[in-house]
């Protein structure tokens, strides 16, 4: 079961044709009965997390951090900042309406990868799906709620991240939160 799941997830790697939503679906409902370990491989690979994915090597899917100098009151040369995350491509919508079919799913890691894609490529209306999760009463769909809220760069995000942060019963979603 593992050998043909990681081999298909090498092709799209190596070919990455653009992803539709029936591959996107197949994919997912595959990981979810995969060893968490494929499914965290699987999942950097689909969200491209870090920056290490791309498109082509001419034409990186997002790309990879770089470093800039911040002047820091009292601080010298040699303080950077790094900024992982530029939301530059858009998703086919019915690729994002597949990944918001499992945002609500029981598997932890395949409900990440949706949070992960939505967060960096739904735009500003995965606000309301993530801050929605933030209130649920299941502690592991608030985990999720806060990966989103904190994926999707939005200034809207700071105050439920921030409530999360201090006032979650659970150390998870207050990890996550923060």
């Amino acid at each position: 079961m593992i050998a043909p799941l990681l081999a298909s997830l090498l092709l799209v790697v190596q070919n990455r044709p653009a992803l539709d939503s029936a591959t996107v679906t197949r994919l997912l409902t595959q990981l979810k009965a995969s060893d968490s370990a494929v499914c965290a491989l699987a999942g950097e690979a689909l969200t491209n997390y870090g920056g290490f994915w791309g498109h082509a090597f001419a034409d990186p899917g997002m790309p990879m951090p770089q470093p800039m100098p911040t002047p820091m009151p009292g601080g010298g040369p040699g303080e950077v900042h790094v900024d992982m995350h530029e939301n530059t491509r858009d998703m086919d919508p019915a690729v994002l309406r597949a990944f918001r079919a499992v945002i609500r799913d029981d598997n932890r890691c395949v409900r990440n990868i949706a949070a992960r894609v939505l967060g960096n490529h739904g735009g500003s209306e995965s606000y309301g799906l993530f801050s929605g999760m933030l209130k649920d009463s299941r502690a592991d769909f608030r985990e999720t709620g806060a990966l989103g809220l904190g994926e999707l760069h939005d200034s809207r995000a700071i105050t439920p991240l921030a409530d999360a942060l201090s006032g979650d019963a659970s150390t998870v979603v207050r990890m996550t939160a923060a």
